[in-house]
């Protein structure tokens, strides 16, 4: 049982919004239902939701619209979008929407349950690791994940991914310079040490609040805390 996963059911069919809700809540999830994006969006000022569940062709707002307002609102909330409309374009502009998965209407209860249960798993490893003040780098996302979700930019993605896979979680300038595609010179180097003061910051805003990268005296950096490797795929 996951009674602590939040879902929200966005459907304008009222019958099928309800069926859904009773489903989900049989099967110890906490779930709420809205008929438009209004109305979800009145939901989510009150209560913090885990899961989406979105139906695409929705009467104002249209669902791949209200997906991509709230994974750039909202980056930790997961997103499965259900419509009819299941051939691969259509697919793949959900996903380019914020979609984290992409079922095809009609949807069995069975294969509706088994999505929910992979997110919830993975929202409940995220959880544990955080427990012992480890945080999550989510590669395809470019998105380092703890007590709250922070934007990484690309360059910054790849610098952590380094310190992250090095032996001892230490790295030399010259290779953190290589990695980046940047010319090994003073100037290279004085913009890396800009990006690992904003790094620090970053890491500070996702949630570890002790020191988390070391510059070591003319060597390179040491990456100091925990940080788990995902590509976020179902």
């Amino acid at each position: 049982m996951h009674s602590s996963l939040k879902i929200a059911v966005l459907e304008d069919n009222d019958e099928l919004r309800e069926l859904m809700i009773d489903l989900l809540q049989k099967n110890g999830y906490q779930a709420m239902g809205a008929f438009d994006a209004e109305g979800l969006d009145s939901l989510i000022m009150q209560h913090q939701f885990d899961l989406l569940l979105l139906d695409l062709n929705l009467p104002g707002e249209h669902g791949l619209s209200v997906a991509k307002r709230l994974k750039s609102a909202l980056p930790s909330l997961y997103i499965i979008m259900t419509t009819a409309l299941s051939g691969t374009n259509e697919r793949v502009i959900g996903y380019q929407q914020g979609a984290d998965l992409y079922l095809p209407k009609p949807v069995s209860e069975q294969e509706l349950l088994a999505a929910i249960s992979s997110v919830a798993r993975r929202i409940n490893q995220i959880r544990n690791r955080l427990t012992t003040n480890e945080l999550t780098l989510d590669l395809k996302r470019r998105q380092l994940i703890g007590t709250h979700t922070v934007d990484l930019s690309p360059t910054e993605t790849i610098l952590l991914k380094q310190l992250i896979l090095s032996t001892h979680k230490k790295v030399d300038y010259f290779k953190l310079l290589e990695t980046t595609k940047r010319e090994v010179d003073a100037k290279s180097k004085a913009s890396l040490e800009v990006q690992i003061v904003n790094l620090r910051k970053k890491i500070a805003a996702a949630g570890y609040s002790k020191p988390s990268v070391r510059s070591v005296r003319n060597e390179g950096y040491e990456l100091l805390c925990p940080i788990a490797l995902t590509t976020n795929n179902l």
